[in-house]
Order: C-alpha cells, then sequence, then structure tokens
C-alpha cells in the first residue's frame, strides 16, 4: 500500500530523535518512500511524522525554541495526512519536580544555563517511555484516535506487554469530587488559563454540593501557586493534593474525577472512577460527562470499546522499530482520516 512521499521530522524532539528515527527506518524496510529529515525545515510531502504538538514555552532554550518553530511550520504547512508520536495515555508516571536547593538559588542566579546544569529543577515525565501514542493531527477530535478500527485486539495485547492492572468495576461509594490541574500552555488546552479554570470550577462544585473537593496540581506545574490560587481556594473550602504520592492514591475514595482535557480521566476510567471531560482534546471524551454538575451524578459510559480504541494509540519501542504501526496508519489513511491540524482545519 502506498500513500507517496512520506517524511520523519526528526528534529521535532532532541530527547525522542531516536523513536522517530525508529519509526523512519522502519518505514524505509519496509519500502516506504520514507525520508528521515534531520534539519530544521518543512519540505513538502504526502504524509509528515512529527513528534510533539506545537505549543509555546515561556524560558525555554534556544535550541528548544527551533524546534517548536519547525514543529509550527510543519502544522502550518503540510496539507497531507500528519501522524504525531507523543507521550502516552496508558500507564504513564510522572514524578514531581524537585526544586534547587535554596542556597544554591541564593548564590547562583538561575539565569545561568551552566547552573542548571548542574543544579536541574528537573522534570521527569518518566525516566524513559515503555510506550508511546502514535495517531493522527494529535488529539481525538482530528483524527487522533483514527487507529481503532484497524487494530482489533489491541488491549490485551497490550495492557499484558505492558502489565497493566486489570480494568476496575465502576465504584459504588466515594467521598470527594477530585479537580485535576495540567501544565499552563499545554498544546491540549487550546489556549485556556488552566489555573483560572481551576478555581472557576472548584467555585462552581461548591456551589453544587457539599462533598469535599480535592484539587491535584500537575507535578510540573511549576507557577501552579501563582496569583495565590492556593490561598483563593482554601477560602471555599478546597483542599490541595499531595501531589508526592501517586495519582492512584488520589483516586482512591473519590466520587468523581473532573478534567479539561486531562489524561488523568483514562487512568480514572480504568480505575473505576467515572470521570468529566471539558475539552474534546480529550482521550475519554467519549466515555465522560462534559458539564461540571454532572461531578455530581456522573454517567458510567461502557468502556470496552473506548479501551479497544486508546489501546490502538499506544505502541511499544520494539513495534515501532518492527514497523508493526505502519499498517494500521497507512489503512487509515486508505481509509480517508484527517489527520489535520487545527491551522488546516480552520482553513
Amino acid at each position: 500500500m502506498s500513500v507517496g512521499k512520506i517524511k520523519v521530522f526528526a528534529s521535532t524532539s532532541f530527547n525522542r530523535r531516536r523513536i522517530l528515527q525508529l519509526l523512519g527506518k522502519s518505514a524505509q524496510r519496509k519500502g516506504h518512500d520514507c525520508e528521515i529529515v534531520e534539519g530544521f525545515d518543512y519540505s513538502e510531502c504526502e504524509v509528515a511524522v512529527v513528534w510533539g504538538l506545537p505549543k509555546q514555552k515561556r524560558g525555554e532554550s534556544k535550541a528548544s525554541a527551533t524546534r517548536q518553530k519547525l514543529r509550527h511550520g510543519v502544522f502550518e504547512q503540510h496539507r497531507g495526512g500528519l501522524v504525531v508520536v507523543e507521550a502516552p495515555v496508558i500507564g504513564r508516571r510522572v514524578q514531581p519536580l524537585r526544586e534547587r536547593p535554596k542556597l544554591i538559588s541564593k548564590i547562583f542566579p538561575d539565569a545561568a544555563p551552566w547552573t542548571k546544569m548542574l543544579f536541574p529543577q528537573a522534570k521527569a515525565n518518566t525516566d524513559r517511555f515503555a510506550h508511546y501514542r502514535i495517531g493522527f493531527g494529535g488529539f481525538p477530535d482530528d483524527g487522533g484516535l483514527a487507529l481503532g478500527p484497524f487494530c482489533a485486539g489491541r488491549w490485551q495485547s497490550l495492557s499484558r506487554k505492558l502489565g497493566l492492572p486489570d480494568v476496575s468495576p465502576y465504584r459504588k461509594t466515594g467521598q470527594h469530587i477530585l479537580v485535576i490541574g495540567q501544565v499552563p500552555g499545554d498544546a491540549s488546552l487550546r489556549g485556556t488559563d488552566i489555573n483560572q479554570w481551576v478555581l472557576n470550577s472548584c467555585r462552581q462544585l461548591r456551589s453544587l454540593t457539599d462533598r469535599p473537593i480535592i484539587v491535584r496540581p500537575h507535578p510540573l506545574a511549576a507557577d501552579f501557586a501563582a496569583n495565590g490560587l492556593p490561598g483563593k481556594l482554601s477560602a471555599i473550602g478546597v483542599e490541595i493534593d499531595d501531589i508526592s504520592r501517586p495519582l492512584t492514591a488520589s483516586l482512591a475514595g473519590a466520587w468523581s474525577v473532573v478534567t479539561y482535557s486531562s489524561g488523568a480521566a483514562v487512568d480514572a476510567l480504568i480505575a473505576g472512577i467515572p470521570a468529566i471531560s471539558i475539552s474534546p482534546a480529550s482521550f475519554a471524551w467519549e466515555v465522560t460527562d462534559h458539564a461540571l454538575e454532572c461531578a455530581l451524578d456522573p454517567t458510567l459510559f461502557e468502556r470496552g470499546p473506548w479501551l479497544e480504541t486508546i489501546a490502538a494509540t499506544q505502541w511499544c519501542e520494539d513495534e515501532i522499530a518492527r514497523g508493526d504501526v505502519w499498517e494500521p496508519l497507512l489503512k487509515a489513511l486508505a481509509a480517508g482520516v484527517p489527520g489535520r491540524s487545527a491551522a488546516q482545519a480552520a482553513a
């Protein structure tokens, strides 16, 4: 099956360049016309492959800004199938930021690059992903779940391969409503001020219920405390979760989980906790309610077909190296999957 020229833009990520190269080399071995582009300029092709989605980062390095520029260029200029490789949505572990020692922060300015190398405020998504998300356009509403129909039985094989826990029955009891924060500027937020959303949502929930409300900040959200947010939440009786403990501990005893577009909704549903998602960028959109008031009496959606669809987006490194993902990708393209960027969709 031929789709024309494939270009893998390996420079869209420094840390994940090797995975993009593996994906490109596997396409070449399977006889596809595939070029691995190591430069920082977009060039035309029928299928473009990138790491991640365009977003703006404050205080990013020059090298990171260059990669972001390439990513933006691909999303804005490409007019064919757009394959996005990203962090997984199943089984992802995120560790909190490690603070620099206070004495070091006083002696050495944060702006000094060599200081950051010696005393980093490290963010560890996972030490090394065991698997990756692969789909079109990046999110469910622009082709992110398009491989589902072409990967029958994927959930069972993936869960066995990754040692994932069994899907729990829906909870029968529960106390608190867990509101999930995200990293400001994350691409899935599509411009939403997540900290303001958290505050507004908690205020609305507090007006609707006396249940305990707990906010779990994202472990990598360094500015969660900005503008007095913790104090404002405390003033309306909302508790801030301890992010040093795993998400599973915060889900225990929860009545429902409220998210904007966070992948924590996926974790909640697998753990048997019904969830709310506000944005169609959420990978749990089809099995969640979409209004805050539903957190009081959430729908218990059937999760089986959705789990199969979600599992079809998750691919392990050995599968990527063998090129297993190319067959469902090309079948989805042949079936007319959009796989377009947001800029193209708006055009």
